[in-house]
């Protein structure tokens, strides 16, 4: 597939070829220590949230209070760029009490 970019600005042009070549990956943190880690896509964002979800459902099981999950991008360069979603023990509880069953 070929991508073109054309924009009156070089910069905006260089910042999307930067972003498309990105070997950006997802990490999954819990309670403060690194997880899992995989390929930045909707996939894997889709399986880390599963897979949060039954990390918390555990750790409220075996009675830990504090702490949480974490999904992070992270660069090729392993450094954090940004924290795409967390959650809590407290905020977790509260959803699976206040949150209808479907």
């Amino acid at each position: 597939m070929r991508i073109e970019i054309t924009s009156p600005c070089s910069k905006v042009a260089e910042a999307a070829y930067q972003h498309l070549r990105s070997t950006h990956t997802y990490e999954l943190w819990y309670l403060g220590d690194y997880y899992k880690s995989g390929v930045k896509g909707r996939k894997t964002y889709d399986a880390f949230l599963i897979e949060a979800y039954e990390l918390m459902r555990v750790s409220v099981e075996e009675g830990i209070q504090i702490g949480g999950v974490e999904i992070c991008e992270v660069n090729e360069n392993g450094r954090i760029v940004d924290s795409v979603w967390s959650m809590n023990i407290d905020e977790f509880k509260w959803e699976r009490n206040n949150v209808k069953k479907s």
